[in-house]
């Protein structure tokens, strides 16, 4: 094909577009609600879904019934109707029946149009589409389990008990080039397959240019019984005729889901069409139940088409522009065009004749006639078409025609600051503002799928504004790949993605009334947060420093705000209540106010927060919200304007809010006044939204500040998602956990820099195949690894440090989890370092474990493993292995003392630097011993654990079937493998970089550093003489080439 991006190879239709007969079909589709067919792709997703989960699932647990919107109950309860389609059958590879298709007379027709008995033509939702519903409205899948529906009929009614379910009334507007006057309609309708039928329902004309003024079409019976025709039917009622008869039916039967059965239904038609107005512009219809209160007597009425008679006017109609539907392409050749045809028959005019075609892109006219057909380059295209009809009147309408790289390998540019939703986002000039599936998203983005192979771009140092949710795909070897500005091209640094907006218009509080009677009422100003915002559900910054909510008493670091050591102690405590004599003292009942919380110690050694409900101070007692769980000795106070007293602390009082319910914020700021200040709250769940996607790269951003309900990398959909890749990411200062992931496979978290996050760190639920590795991660508030029910995964080559929340450890693996590989992990200044339950066949090798000060161990296993093996690791804290564990093996290993042997287990080549109760100097286990830290490690008080030349553990272990330690040396160096985390390695004389060859990167390592005074950089002093000089030249020389 030719390059010529514009080339025109414009075939006209001959003639012109004559007028539709006088009946119009009416576009309702603004008044649709509910999605009452199934079409082929949508049964194949759900049953697909059911098959991989839980068969026995039926249609209406999976798609969720008439609350999520899907017409149970307009055929019968338990079906939907059935859509013919020549192009997908009923099916799937898991379905016996495969592949099975549904035609014209089994389900309703392909194109949707129906004749109705006076030659009226309607136009219904169907999976090939139709002028009036284009395309297919038919395609959603299991909109129960969060995916989106297409509504694709008008739905009023209510259940047997309205606060089930109800829909009092809908409304259609019509298009504003169908409004005007019509002298009668006709509707394609039933009643619902309910006790009482259409019972009490009407249809109203809706008049006027805001369709103020409304006339009763027709009222259905407001007896006991009801009336109007159900689609299961043998025969229409008195006054409704059958305009649609189809035989199949989507069955929900429980262990059947997806069957198509045998159901013989019915579409209706009013008999005689009701008259209109027609002197009055009509502007739509509603429908609506005129006894909404009505109990026990379920009934309702569904639309499904109309149209209408055009009354006969002496001033000219517009016409009506159809561009057609919105065309994906793939330039298959790479030649960077691809010819389309685009095409406007479609458009009519309701009184006379079409004569004109134009066609337009960014105001340039690009093609004339009904059809035309053109080659268009890479990228997004919006193309208008004019059409004006033989009195000059004319309308507009827009296709949207996306040409993709041959491979799908688009790339995208997104610069929030400087972009455009309006241009095409296919070069750094031409970049979007928002990202495809940012809700925020208008203009081309909002209409762009990402394909497998694409790439969106972010820019680098811009601060992207919004929530990005992942509609699509990629394919193995071929995902779509969220960029971060790693090439370094487009922008400076990292992109960043911010959860949280600016908090403006804050108010010196004036005197002590301001704020409770505070005595820092001259260092506290207030504003308003968002509607439904409170002090946990959202995290707050000044800049980029962490705001917490007051706390009494005051943490050393408020970052831990669960720690429990620095909290009261209580008299007394019930499920409900508190008493401390000491501590509530102040005699007005209104001190606690319904703002305060607490936050006490209890559960399974966690903080439990409750809101106060009352106080007594005669009793010296306050009341909360009951607990529900065990609770110990401690609690504290928090978020009451009387406690706060610290720069950094805030409060939220709930029960101050402005008249759009924003509750009201107080702060004392970190740095005096809040001037010039970006003072922040979170105000999105997530940064990405991987939702059911797979194969989808995120890399090289910068993710901060989203709120507490999910982490800021997440997949909602939890429905198995393979390939996904999140990588070089920053993940910081979320209110919730960095990273989580529920059910993958064969995916990867690796590179990530995860710091100061109020959740979990890296958190994975059911992980198939899949590796958390070389990541840092560094003060989040919960445990820093999480794997639950995984298998066949690892966590390699991870450092982990100062973790010390109250229920925080360094690394877990719980819950059914088994064959995972810890391995080359360093964890230290924490609480336990790593620790594992309910597990099978567990392999933990060359890591440095060391436990928190406060922590009983570095490494623990509570209960249940069946297959724990410890090979090759430093631990340093004291180990615990449980009772009920089976199959515990211990070798190779550094320890301070270890339970091992005691509990049964295999305990052989570990050398202890102490000794725990359970163990005996006299007998430990084969080639164990005893020795001092300083014996056996360069400094360990500084964390250096590569062995001394001289030390015991060299060439002491057993071979354990490891090839490498934790640096990657190969093992063993010497005549055995080494004990502990690391193989002592023979230096040679003149390798200054250490890689075990004497070559030129040594001696620019001697030349940088010769004569140098002070000496920095001593890895060229090879005689160790504190200098580098000609004897280090003379060294290297010799053995240069080694």
């Amino acid at each position: 094909m030719g390059r010529t991006a514009a080339m025109l190879i414009v075939g006209v239709l001959a003639g012109v577009c004559f007028a539709q007969p006088m009946t119009v079909p009416l576009d309702i589709a603004g008044g649709f609600n509910m999605d009452a067919w199934c079409g082929p792709l949508e049964m194949q997703a759900i049953y697909d879904y059911a098959s991989g989960h839980d068969p026995d699932l039926d249609l209406a647990e999976l798609q969720g019934g008439l609350g999520a919107g899907v017409g149970f109950g307009v055929l019968n309860s338990g079906a939907l109707m059935i859509g013919a389609s020549t192009q997908h059958a009923y099916s799937t590879a898991f379905n016996w029946f495969h592949p099975q298709w549904i035609a014209d007379g089994a389900g309703t027709p392909e194109d949707g149009i129906l004749a109705g008995a006076d030659e009226r033509e309607y136009h219904i939702a169907s999976a090939g589409g139709n002028p009036t519903c284009p395309g297919d409205w038919l395609e959603a899948a299991a909109p129960g389990l969060g995916w989106p529906i297409v509504p694709n009929v008008m739905v009023a009614g209510a259940a047997w008990r309205v606060e089930d379910w109800q829909i009092p009334s809908a409304t259609a507007e019509l298009p504003e080039s169908q409004k005007g006057a019509y002298a009668d309609v006709n509707f394609v309708l039933a009643a619902m397959a309910a006790s009482d039928r259409a019972r009490s329902m009407r249809i109203l004309a809706l008049y006027g240019p805001d369709g103020a003024d409304a006339e009763v079409l027709y009222a259905f019976s407001a007896a006991d019984g009801g009336s109007g025709p159900m689609m299961t039917d043998a025969a229409p009622e008195a006054g409704f005729a059958t305009v649609c008869t189809f035989t199949k039916a989507y069955v929900n039967a429980t262990g059947a889901t997806g069957a198509v059965s045998n159901l013989t239904g019915r579409l209706y038609e009013f008999a005689a069409p009701l008259p209109l107005d027609g002197e009055r512009a009509l502007w739509g219809f509603r429908i609506e139940d005129t006894a909404p209160t009505l109990q026990n007597n379920s009934r309702g009425l569904t639309i499904l088409a109309a149209t209408a008679t055009r009354v006969s006017q002496g001033t000219n109609l517009a016409p009506a522009a159809n561009a057609g539907t919105d065309q994906s392409l793939t330039d298959d050749d790479g030649d960077g065009v691809e010819r389309v045809t685009l095409d406007g028959s479609a458009s009519f005019d309701p009184d006379g004749a079409v004569v004109g075609w134009t066609w337009t892109e960014n105001d340039q006219v690009i093609a004339d006639g009904a059809s035309a057909t053109l080659e268009l380059a890479l990228g997004v295209h919006t193309i208008l078409l004019t059409v004006t009809d033989d009195q000059g009147a004319s309308d507009t309408d827009a296709v949207i025609v996306t040409v993709h790289h041959p491979l799908g390998f688009n790339t995208y540019y997104v610069d929030f600051d400087g972009g455009s939703d309006a241009d095409s986002g296919l070069s750094p000039l031409a970049a979007w503002k928002h990202c495809p599936g940012d809700p925020n998203a208008a203009g081309t983005p909002a209409n762009t799928a990402l394909y497998y192979g694409d790439t969106v771009v972010f820019k680098g140092g811009v601060v992207y504004r919004g929530q990005i949710t992942c509609h699509r795909s990629g394919q193995a070897g071929r995902p779509i790949v969220y960029d971060g500005n790693t090439a370094g091209t487009f922008g400076q640094g990292r992109a960043v993605i911010d959860g949280s907006t600016s908090l403006t218009e804050w108010t010196p509080c004036s005197g002590p009334e301001d704020a409770d009677g505070n005595p820092h009422w001259a260092e506290i100003h207030w504003t308003c947060v968002p509607a439904g915002t409170t002090a946990f559900n959202q995290a707050y910054f000044e800049e980029d420093g962490l705001l917490h909510p007051a706390q009494d008493p005051n943490i050393a670091d408020p970052f831990y705000h669960d720690n429990v050591s620095e909290f009261l102690t209580h008299d007394a405590c019930t499920d409900t209540s508190i008493t401390d004599a000491d501590y509530f003292t102040d005699p007005d009942p209104a001190t606690w106010d319904g703002s305060t919380y607490m936050y006490i110690h209890g559960g399974n050694n966690a903080v439990i927060r409750r809101r106060v409900t009352g106080y007594d101070p005669a009793g010296r007692t306050i009341f909360f919200e009951p607990l529900g769980e065990p609770f110990y000795t401690t609690y504290a106070m928090v978020n009451a304007l009387k406690i706060l007293d610290t720069p950094g602390e805030f409060v939220i009082r709930e029960d101050q809010t402005d008249a759009s319910g924003r509750p009201r914020m107080y702060l004392w700021s970190l740095t005096p006044g809040t001037a010039g200040k970006d003072i922040s709250v979170t105000v999105r769940d997530c940064c990405f939204d991987l939702g059911a996607a797979s194969h989808v790269t995120i890399r090289g951003f910068e993710l901060r500040k989203t709120g507490a309900a999910d982490a800021a990398v997440t997949n909602t959909m939890n429905v198995g998602c393979t390939g996904l890749t999140i990588a070089d990411n920053i993940v910081i200062n979320h209110a919730g956990s960095g990273i989580g992931l529920d059910d993958v496979t064969d995916s990867v978290i690796e590179g990530n820099e995860v710091r100061f996050n109020k959740g979990r760190g890296i958190i994975i639920a059911e992980a198939l195949y899949s590796s958390v590795r070389n990541n840092t991660l560094q003060k989040n508030g919960g445990t820093a690894i999480d794997y639950y029910w995984s298998h066949h995964s690892d966590i390699t080559g991870n450092i982990v440090f100062d973790n010390e929340g109250g229920h925080a450890n360094g690394i877990t693996v719980y819950l059914d989890s088994s064959d995972i590989l810890i391995f080359g992990n360093r964890v230290w200044g924490g609480n336990i370092a790593c620790t594992v339950g309910d597990c099978a066949n567990m392999t933990i090798a060359c890591n440095v474990l060391v436990g928190g000060q406060d922590a009983n161990y570095a490494f623990a296993d509570w209960r249940n493993q069946n297959g724990l093996y410890l090979y090759n690791n430093v631990i340093r804290g004291g180990t615990s292995i449980s009772s009920t564990s089976t199959n515990v093996v211990a070798r190779n290993n550094i320890m301070d003392g270890s339970p091992v042997q005691y509990r049964g287990g295999v305990s052989e080549y570990n050398i202890f630097t102490s000794l725990s109760w359970t163990q005996d100097a006299d007998n430990l286990g084969p080639g164990e011993f005893l020795a001092a830290p300083e014996q056996l490690w360069v400094d360990p008080g500084a964390g250096d654990y590569c062995l001394l030349p001289d030390s015991p553990a060299r060439d002491a272990g057993v071979d354990v079937g490891l090839t490498t330690d934790f640096d990657g040396t190969p093992v063993p160096q010497g005549g055995a493998p080494d004990i502990g985390a690391f193989e002592y390695v023979v230096a040679t004389p003149g390798d200054a970089d250490g890689d075990g060859d004497v070559d030129l990167d040594d001696f620019v390592i001697l030349k940088q550093t010769f004569g140098a005074d002070p000496l920095t950089d001593d890895r060229a002093d090879f005689d160790s003489d504190g200098d580098v000089d000609l004897d280090d030249f003379v060294i290297l020389k010799s053995n240069f080439g080694n």
